[in-house]
């Protein structure tokens, strides 16, 4: 088991602090292992086996609890057995009914360090959850960086050189559980399909209360056909119904709201920084896991622009990264990042073939004011090549490992 460490180290500064944790994600991310390890971390620094109540609600195996009340009887039953601090391990709390009364009440009332997990992102947002909103903090989990996922190659012994582990993340993405398979493309591209079906069915058709999950599949799959280009609830409708397909924008705009609350799209807004504000126009869709995309889509050379996009934001993401598109004027940018101090303004190219390529897409980039890292990604090999204002060109397996 590899060290998720943008996730532990945050979550051990949170231990015995009056805080919920609560770690949201999507299906298959790794969320129920970071929980093994906050049960391993615990136990390693002197608590009881005892005072660690481990509980998941995905699956039969604590059937015995159906809801929050029976949620309540089992802790305080735990409680009387032992005087000492109880730590509370839940797994997919979102599927047990009354969960939020529950947590409340322990919170404010019994000895208590809570960690939950959700693969909804929205699983704070009921009237009932917000109750404990103010006493909690949320961490979101995103499949593999490119370091774990290298870790995880390590980890396995499997004596791959770098070029073929990175191909083998840009065709298969980043989840886990691939590892967990035969290095067989049929197997991975059913597992990674079956993880989008949970996600549609699990979350974002019963968060959101959806009847047409059929609606909801042909957008996900629109998406994944215009990956990397810019989209609208209008733009998908209209592109839906000329192809026979009769929805509204409004619908398209709730099941959009739906695949992101599901964790298994994230929306990239736009960033105007002449006006410093978002603007909610042109925005864009990118995956999870762009090895959905590729499970759906299959591996397309003339589509590589738009899934290293994909690769990129989900890496910068999993930094703990603030990502938007960037805008300055009528001219836009790929990605504007933002993680404190840190700010990174990038411009993401297949291939840089010579110095001409790489000044023209250098030129926004250069023109712009402020205290920016500026930086042309390729897939090229990195040779020292700095444009006006500082603009740097990189490697991007090498930006990926070393962010």
């Amino acid at each position: 088991m590899i060290q998720r460490r943008n996730y532990t180290d945050l979550i051990r500064l949170y231990m015995n602090k009056p805080f919920i944790k609560v770690i949201t994600g999507l299906h298959r991310c790794g969320k129920t292992t970071v929980l093994r390890w906050v049960r391993e971390e615990l136990q390693k620094n002197g608590t009881s086996p005892q005072d660690i109540l481990c509980l998941s609600f995905d699956t039969l195996r604590h059937i015995e609890i159906r809801d929050g009340e029976a949620l309540l009887q089992a802790v305080r039953k735990r409680r009387e057995e032992s005087e000492n601090r109880l730590y509370l391990l839940l797994d997919e709390i979102q599927y047990l009914p009354g969960w939020e009364k529950a947590i409340k009440e322990l919170y404010r009332k019994e000895n208590c360090d809570i960690y939950l997990t959700g693969s909804r992102a929205g699983i704070l947002e009921s009237q009932d959850a917000s109750l404990i909103s103010r006493n909690c903090v949320q961490i979101r989990m995103y499949p593999y960086s490119y370091s774990e996922y290298l870790e995880q190659i390590q980890e396995e012994g499997s004596g791959q050189d770098s070029a073929q582990s990175f191909h083998d993340f840009l065709v298969y993405g980043s989840m886990p559980g691939i590892h967990r398979l035969e290095k067989e493309e049929d197997q991975i591209w059913q597992y990674l399909l079956d993880t989008c079906k949970a996600g549609i069915l699990q979350d974002a058709v019963q968060e959101k209360n959806l009847r047409n999950v059929g609606q909801l599949w042909m957008i996900f799959c629109y998406l994944a056909e215009h990956l990397g280009e810019p989209a609208s609830p209008k733009t998908i409708a209209d592109g839906l119904n000329q192809s026979g397909c009769q929805i509204s924008k409004d619908t398209v705009y709730a099941m959009l709201k739906a695949l992101e609350s599901g964790h298994l799209v994230y929306r990239a807004r736009r960033y105007d920084l002449k006006e410093a504000r978002t603007v909610e126009a042109r925005e864009k869709y990118y995956f999870t896991d762009w090895g959905m995309y590729h499970a759906l889509e299959g591996f397309r050379e003339e589509k590589i622009s738009g899934v290293l996009e994909n690769m990129v934001c989900l890496e910068l993401l999993s930094r703990g990264f603030r990502v938007y598109r960037g805008k300055i004027g009528r001219k836009e940018f790929d990605f504007l990042a933002e993680r404190g101090r840190e700010q990174y303004c990038i411009q993401i190219r297949a291939q840089i073939p010579d110095e001409q390529a790489f000044a023209e897409a250098a030129e926004i980039l250069s023109s712009l004011k402020g205290n920016y890292t500026r930086l042309v990604l390729s897939l090229d090999e990195e040779r020292g090549r700095v444009g006006k204002n500082g603009v740097k060109h990189r490697n991007l397996a090498a930006f990926l490992e070393n962010t």
